[in-house]
């Protein structure tokens, strides 16, 4: 919440997509785990109980377009909306979607990748709906959107979910490209001519490339990483980031540079187990690239490796990573109907 005016949505990593609640383990100390859950959706610093089975992608969308329509006209508005979708609700409730997108994507007969399809059918229609209310206050032409990603897709079986990369390798939480290059949409009405932008562009370079578009004067934010891309984003012209330093992980030990077409990679994720080319599970059949895959993008394990077993059974890691890793709670989720 801090640096806006206002926030809703949730705290933790996730919550289920209908009930809003967020179920989580935890360890309280080195031998002993306790499970959270309790609901985890927020209006400001106030638990919001009354949207019960109130899809989040559209409640989510409606909250923004309420934020459009009552807006300040005379001052800049700056909207940050983070939609849970198409990431994994609790575990119980993996993938949800309203069943208009299901059937939108029946299709597809691999069941996770069908569902998984849904809630991104259901994202672009809430994507929609934004632009139609831009439309409509005749914000439209003085507005710049952009569409991002945190991450690569969740692909291979980790996070249990149906996301795909291919043909780049790698998944989340991986260095490799499938993992790091974000696949990003920019609209705006001083962009004449529709291109495909290759160059390279980091998550730092959000800022000074704003704050340029909005008026700004980049020297007025100091000394940052971020570089100002504006100009290139608009024109297609020039270079201005020629290197990205994607991470150095102390948890994992590993780290990542990329420089012009060269990378060096460093390390690992989950002991490499995450390091191939996961295919979408609808091409499965067709010849693997490099060989050696053997699984796909709807596949909750591989034959070679379970990823549940490595998350929660390696006991003599677990502990050490946890505590690497997690800031520890100091108290139970703050909800009334918590359960343990």
């Amino acid at each position: 919440m801090r640096g806006f005016d206002s926030f809703y949505g949730y705290y933790s990593g996730h919550h289920g997509y209908t009930d809003h609640s967020c179920f989580e383990e935890y360890m309280s100390d080195p031998k002993e785990k306790w499970t959270g859950w309790g609901l985890d959706l927020w209006d400001n610093l106030t638990a919001d109980w009354s949207k019960s089975g109130k899809y989040t992608t559209e409640l989510f969308t409606e909250k923004a377009i309420e934020l459009l329509k009552n807006r300040d006209r005379s001052k800049p508005f700056f909207l940050y909306l983070s939609h849970l979708a198409v990431h994994v609700g609790n575990f119980y409730a993996l993938f949800e979607a309203p069943e208009k997108y299901v059937q939108m994507n029946s299709h597809i007969k691999n069941p996770k990748r069908r569902d998984f399809a849904a809630m991104l059918s259901a994202l672009d229609d809430a994507i929609g709906q934004l632009v139609e209310a831009l439309n409509a206050t005749d914000a439209i032409q003085n507005t710049i959107l952009a569409l991002t990603t945190d991450n690569g897709g969740a692909a291979g079986g980790i996070d249990n979910s149906a996301g795909s990369n291919w043909p780049l390798r790698g998944t989340k939480a991986t260095h490799w490209e499938g993992g790091v290059r974000g696949t990003a949409f920019l609209w705006s009405p001083t962009i004449r001519e529709p291109r495909v932008y290759r160059q390279l562009m980091h998550v730092s370079d959000w800022l000074p490339t704003l704050y340029t578009a909005a008026g700004g004067d980049v020297k007025d934010l100091g000394d940052i990483d971020g570089i100002d891309m504006w100009r290139s984003l608009v024109t297609g012209a020039g270079v201005p980031r020629t290197e990205v330093l994607h991470n150095i992980d102390p948890v994992w030990n590993m780290s990542a540079l990329r420089f012009g077409r060269y990378k060096y990679v460093n390390g690992t994720y989950g002991e490499g187990h995450f390091d191939g080319w996961y295919q979408p599970a609808e091409v499965r059949d067709l010849p693997l690239e490099p060989a050696g895959n053997d699984r796909t993008s709807g596949d909750t394990y591989g034959p070679r490796y379970n990823y549940d077993s490595y998350a929660y059974d390696h006991e003599d890691n677990e502990t050490e990573w946890f505590y690497r890793s997690v800031v520890m709670p100091t108290r139970p989720p703050p909800s009334p109907g918590t359960r343990y």
